[in-house]
Formats: structure tokens, C-alpha cells, sequence
């Protein structure tokens, strides 16, 4: 009985160990090159909402604005870098909804403002 009392705590320990709260944000970031910045991508989970700041002398996030408000979820950031032998650098980044699959690319950057896009799924 005493084992078997031993082994029921110790899988209860285990569990709550186990079960910890998810974070609230998660990041990204891009790698700088000889001809560009490296930037940096927050991510807040429940809500999607996406902050960006560039260089390594700025101290100040800036908002990618949304078409519409973001439904509750389960957000993460997917980056590609690309850089390039020039020195210049490529990159994708998409956001999905782990919860439903919803899933958007970000264009622009450089003199162009941030915008998602929604990917559209298959049919």
C-alpha cells in the first residue's frame, strides 16, 4: 500500500510540474547584416497582437497594425531569414492560430508600413 501511495504522489508531483502555465509572449528575431538592422518580433499569445523594434540603438517597440480585430487564440511567429552574400537580407514572417490553423504572412518593411495577409487555406 505505502508503494503504491509513493507512486500516486510522485506522479501527481510530476504532473503539476509539468503543467505550467503557457508563456504570455514569445519573440523572434532576425539576424543584422553588413547593408541591414536586425529586428525583433513580440508576439502576445492570447491576442496575436505583434510589437517590432529595429537596430540596436532603438528602445521602443511599434505596433503592426490589424485590418480587424484578432478573435482570442493561441498566437505563435514563424520566422525565414534569408540573408544574402551582398549583404542585403530576405525574410518571412507568418502568424498562426495554433488553435484553428488561421494563418497570416507580413508584408512590407523598410518605407513600407507592416500589413498582415491572410493565407488562404486549401480547398
Amino acid at each position: 500500500m505505502k508503494r503504491y501511495a509513493f507512486l500516486v504522489a510522485t506522479t501527481l508531483f510530476l504532473s503539476a510540474m509539468s503543467a505550467q502555465a503557457a508563456p504570455k509572449f514569445e519573440g523572434i528575431s532576425l539576424p543584422g547584416t553588413s547593408k541591414s538592422n536586425s529586428g525583433f518580433f513580440q508576439i502576445e499569445v492570447a491576442t496575436g497582437k505583434v510589437l517590432t523594434v529595429w537596430g540596436n540603438t532603438n528602445t521602443s517597440f511599434t505596433a503592426i497594425q490589424e485590418a480587424a480585430p484578432l478573435p482570442p487564440g493561441d498566437y505563435h511567429l514563424y520566422v525565414l531569414p534569408n540573408p544574402q552574400p551582398d549583404g542585403s537580407s530576405y525574410w518571412m514572417i507568418n502568424r498562426m492560430d495554433g488553435n484553428t490553423g488561421r494563418t497570416w504572412s507580413l508584408a512590407g518593411g523598410g518605407d513600407a508600413p507592416y500589413s498582415w495577409t491572410a493565407v488562404t487555406p486549401p480547398r
